[in-house]
């Protein structure tokens, strides 16, 4: 059988001259400087600087001028790494006390592990997601997946506790690869066919967040939960070199130090109100789903007495709402983005009303539709972000992503103690932040 780079729509074949920029002490520039004679594929060159007076319709990129575009096979790839990468995250939320068991943590100290994997993706996309502006991408990809290959390893050999946080907080961090990805895939796609490049991949970010927990829970009943992370680790470490092999290099136009480009973030926010409008909206209605994913085993277990397989299977078939995000790609090309949004936000409110039913049947119809309204939204929302500012794509995506991670975060530590409280204020206060999302996306249906 053929391999990945035997495929005729693999093979990049493009020889562009574009100016190099002068020398810079900084010591990324070593990662920017030209390729060499032997390398298998040619770099796309940075695209000229965007109309700040529109910059939502400004599609100047460089695709226009070397006309090559993302093929769908390599799209593809990129998703079925990213759930890898996605899921990375979220193995241990259903076998921490497996987890801390085994490697003797105490059962109260068990979530400084969920703790540090959020916190290191956080610092992630302050820290490591700016340097998708400034440093060679696929290069740059390449050495975040190989550290958090590390980690992973780190994670399923670690002898004791203080090795195992190290490895959480490591692995957290690399996790912010998918959003590098994510920004380097627009810059590959023609700005026609944005949309549903990044719906296909973040298709497959949506896919390893959901699949992660019930796999790691059914996968820990029969083998090690170290096997999960050491076989992760290899399938990534697969993903590498086929990346290598088949993903054209892309260098991007930004010569900001490192410091700048961190420092640079607060500037971005403060001169895009789009960004702040869009990504608080998307705060809401990630907020909604992290409450239901962070409440709902609480209140299956409770109330409709199902056991921790049967939860890992409910959740399976929640992931099914991933079908949300090309669906949303496709609409946004087309130019219902505003409509997608809308809709999205729609169907989040209707999914926790559905969840007000004693019906194990509608919860399970509740949580397709909540996934797929958070992912229209979701899809929709950045293929705008991704629109605002080609120079600062990278950290631009990163600041939306960690806004609505942060709305999340807040929504999941509140969900236990509304589920205590009873189910019906986890619904209600779910259709609240849908409301707000819904006319957060009516008052800028312009964008």
């Amino acid at each position: 059988m053929p391999g990945l780079s035997d495929h005729p729509s693999l093979h990049i074949n493009i020889t562009v001259s574009s100016p190099i920029p002068s020398p810079d002490p900084d010591p990324f520039q070593r990662m920017n400087a030209p390729m060499k004679s032997h390398d298998r594929t040619s770099s796309i060159p940075a695209a000229p600087p965007t109309n700040t007076a529109n910059p939502v319709n400004d599609n100047a990129d460089a695709i226009q001028e070397t006309g090559y575009t993302l093929p769908k096979s390599l799209t593809l790839l990129l998703a079925a790494g990213c759930t890898l990468i996605a899921g990375s995250g979220y193995f241990a939320q259903p076998i921490l006390g497996i987890i801390a068991g085994d490697i003797g943590l105490a059962p109260s100290n068990a979530g400084s592990i969920i703790m540090l994997l959020q916190l290191g993706f956080c610092l992630g996309l302050v820290l490591i997601a700016p340097l998708g502006d400034r440093v060679e991408n696929r290069r740059l990809v390449s050495i975040i997946l190989a550290v958090l290959v590390l980690g992973l390893l780190m994670m399923g050999m670690a002898g004791n506790a203080a090795m195992l946080l190290v490895a959480a907080l490591l692995v957290g961090m690399m996790t912010t690869g998918v959003q590098i990805i994510i920004a380097m895939a627009s810059h590959l796609c023609a700005p026609h066919l944005r949309g549903r490049v990044v719906g296909t991949i973040t298709s497959g970010i949506l896919t390893g967040a959901m699949i992660a927990r019930p796999a790691a829970s059914l996968i820990s009943t029969r083998f090690s939960w170290r096997d999960i992370y050491i076989a992760d680790a290899l399938f990534l470490g697969l993903f590498i070199v086929v990346l290598r092999l088949t993903l054209p290099r892309h260098l991007p136009g930004g010569t900001l130090p490192y410091g700048r480009l961190v420092a640079s973030q607060p500037a971005l926010l403060k001169n895009h109100p789009p960004l702040r409008r869009l990504a608080m909206a998307q705060a809401c209605l990630f907020g909604g789903f992290s409450l239901f994913w962070t409440a709902a085993p609480l209140a299956l277990g409770s109330d409709f007495n199902l056991g921790q397989t049967d939860i890992a299977l409910f959740a399976l078939a929640g992931a099914g709402g991933a079908i949300g995000a090309p669906i949303a790609g496709h609409a946004g090309d087309r130019g219902h983005a505003t409509t997608m949004r809308i809709a999205g936000a729609i169907l989040v409110c209707f999914g926790f009303i559905l969840t007000l039913l004693p019906s194990l049947a509608a919860w399970m119809v509740a949580a397709i539709i909540i996934d797929a309204g958070v992912q229209f939204s979701h899809v929709s929302t950045q293929r705008v972000i991704l629109g605002l500012n080609q120079a600062a794509r990278s950290r631009m995506n990163g600041l939306y992503i960690a806004i609505f991670f942060l709305g999340g975060a807040i929504c999941s530590g509140l969900a236990p103690m509304l589920d205590q409280a009873g189910w019906q204020y986890v619904a209600y206060l779910g259709i609240a932040l849908a409301a707000i999302a819904s006319i957060i996306a009516i008052r800028n249906r312009h964008l």
